[in-house]
This record gives C-alpha cells, sequence and structure tokens, in this order.
C-alpha cells in the first residue's frame, strides 16, 4: 500500500515531535530545557600558617572549607597532608593523623556560604621545610575542582624550620661582703629554647683582686677566667649551675663578669655576652660598725658610731652617724 502526500505529513510531524521530547529530557537546566538544573557546590579548601618556625618552637596553623555555593555540599570530607618532621601536639574539631595525613570526620551538609575552620599545633623536629596541603572532596559536583584538589596556592603552607636557642647566662653574689671575707659567686646558663644548644661553652672572668678559694663544675682558672667543659647538648629548659668561692680584697667595688658561647644560632646576644646587667655583679667591701672617741667633756666622753656599708674609691658609705656617751 503506498502512502499519499496527505499521509506522509502527520509521520513527519510524528518524527519532529518525539525529536522535541528527546531533547527536552536531555538538555537539562544548563542547556535551556525545562528539567530541574543539577546541584553544584563550589567547595574551595586552604591551609595557613608561619612561614619560618625554630625545631622546638610550637607552630600553629588553620585549615578552611568553605562553600562558595551555589548549592550545598554534602558528605564533605576534608584532609592535610603534612611534609617533615614534627610532633602533633593538637588538632581540632575530632581530626585524626595517620602515616602523614590529618583527616577529620565528615561534614554532613555544608551550606551554601558556610565556612568550616580546623587548626593544627605542632613542634618541628628537625631543620628544613615543613609543608601543609590542604584537599577536600563532596559527594555534591563541583564546578572548580582546582581549587579543593591540593593544587592551588591557597592549599599549601611551607615554613622554613631552623634552629634558635637562646642561652641567658647570669651571675650572682652578695652586694656586700667583708675585706679578706669568703664570696660565693654562682653561675647560671640556662637555655630558653625553643630548640636544643649545642656545644655550650661558660666562662667566668674574675676581679683580678680576688684569690680563687674553689671552683664547682670541673672549671678550670686561667688568666683569671674560669672556663668550664663545653656540654654537648643542653635541652630547651635545662640549665647549667656552678659555684666559684673567692677571697674578698679589702678595697672594692669589684665586678665578676660572665660569658656563655654555643654552635648554635643564638637570637638574643645580650644576655650571654657579658654585655647584659644579669651578667654582671658587682660587691662593695664592707666594715663592721666602727667607734671613733674624739673627746671628754665634764668626765664624760663623748664619739661618734658610723655604720659603713661599703667603700666606693675610698670613700666610704654612711648609712648611719650616731652620737653615743660612753663613761
Amino acid at each position: 500500500m503506498k502512502l499519499s502526500s496527505r499521509q506522509k505529513n502527520p509521520i513527519r510531524g510524528m518524527a519532529f515531535v518525539g525529536i522535541s521530547i528527546f531533547a527536552a529530557s536531555c538538555g537539562g537546566g544548563s542547556n535551556g530545557g525545562t528539567g530541574p538544573p543539577a546541584s553544584q557546590a563550589d567547595v574551595v579548601s586552604g591551609t595557613s600558617g608561619q612561614e619560618s618556625g625554630a625545631v622546638g618552637g610550637e607552630l600553629t596553623y588553620t585549615v578552611t572549607v568553605t562553600n562558595n555555593g551555589p548549592n550545598a555540599a554534602t558528605a564533605v570530607v576534608v584532609s592535610t597532608a603534612l611534609t617533615g618532621s614534627a610532633t602533633i601536639l593538637e588538632i581540632s574539631g575530632g581530626g585524626a593523623e595517620g602515616s602523614g595525613t590529618v583527616q577529620w570526620p565528615g561534614i554532613a551538609n555544608l551550606g551554601s556560604g558556610e565556612t568550616s575552620i580546623f587548626t593544627i599545633r605542632l613542634v618541628p623536629n628537625a631543620e628544613g621545610t615543613l609543608s601543609l596541603r590542604t584537599s577536600s572532596t563532596s559527594d555534591t559536583p563541583d564546578p572548580t575542582p582546582g581549587n579543593n584538589d591540593g593544587s592551588s596556592q591557597g592549599a599549601t603552607v611551607s615554613t622554613t624550620v631552623s634552629v634558635r636557642a637562646d642561652v641567658r647566662t647570669t651571675v650572682s653574689a652578695d652586694r656586700v661582703v667583708k675585706p679578706g671575707a669568703q664570696l660565693v659567686y654562682t653561675v647560671i646558663a640556662k637555655n630558653l629554647g625553643p630548640s636544643p644548644a649545642s656545644s655550650v661553652q661558660v666562662s667566668d672572668e674574675l676581679p683580678a683582686a680576688v684569690t680563687v678559694v674553689d671552683v664547682t663544675g670541673g672549671g678550670v682558672v686561667s688568666s683569671g677566667v674560669v672556663t668550664w667543659p663545653e656540654a654537648a647538648t643542653l635541652a630547651s629548659g635545662d640549665s647549667l649551675a656552678f659555684d666559684v668561692t673567692v677571697t674578698a680584697p679589702f678595697v672594692g667595688p669589684f665586678t665578676n663578669i660572665v660569658r656563655s658561647s654555643a654552635s648554635s644560632p643564638d637570637p638574643v646576644a645580650s644576655n650571654n655576652d657579658g654585655s647584659g646587667s644579669t651578667s654582671r655583679a658587682t660587691s662593695l667591701v664592707g666594715y663592721d660598725t666602727l667607734r671613733v672617741i674624739t673627746g671628754s667633756q665634764n668626765g664624760e666622753q663623748f664619739g661618734w658610731e658610723v655604720e659603713n656599708l661599703g667603700d666606693i674609691d675610698g670613700d666610704a658609705l654612711v648609712e648611719e652617724l650616731q652620737i653615743d656617751r660612753h663613761r
């Protein structure tokens, strides 16, 4: 049976209608069709922190994940990979570290415009570079995967780690000493950190007028300077303590100066090079109360009692002057 031209038109019309139906079902919102658009969520993850740090010094890093929308992101998982030697002190938000990677519990729903923030506190263990790189995934399609897959500039922070050990060296002694009496200098070298100090050596430049009686800790006296054996390592917070006992001179004042050196870099040289006030101890020579009889009147003698607390270049320091009667 042949189809007439009139009969063929409906067939062509039906074919056209069929194509239109197919296009509408496959077009989606982005192609101008009538179907609902697919959900999308542009999730951005990043890491921030210090550019420099010290071995043994605490560092804090901040990890952020932000949903730029337009829709909510579901089942968001954030992780940060660590490269370098460090001891983790604390991870916020329930995160846990394993095999050099910190991972946080999944975020069930991160709304458009919302941000989640986490922190990592750690201590570098060695010199070099410490790097943290953050990435994230989501069950919701992401139109810009390059800003959350760890490849973007903001995803990674690198910290240059060096050794810094602040060794503070101090000396203390009595402010006033009697002439010829023994005086003890206490010398302390303390590592204020944050890094361990290496090859620490302490020395004490004694006043020329004193006579050495005893030195603790194996110190050796040469040309008026006490030098102690080198300490291979001085951990942050640890101290070296020594005593030097001397005989005081008869004239003062006299000053003792202590110093220390180390092979590790010291960020505060002024508290161990002998220039600081705590690296010096100045003592005065003091006397017992003196009584001077000057004369008598009506059978009574008059005198003065002078309490001398020290001698500075021959000038007495007088604290008290009293007139006393003596029969």
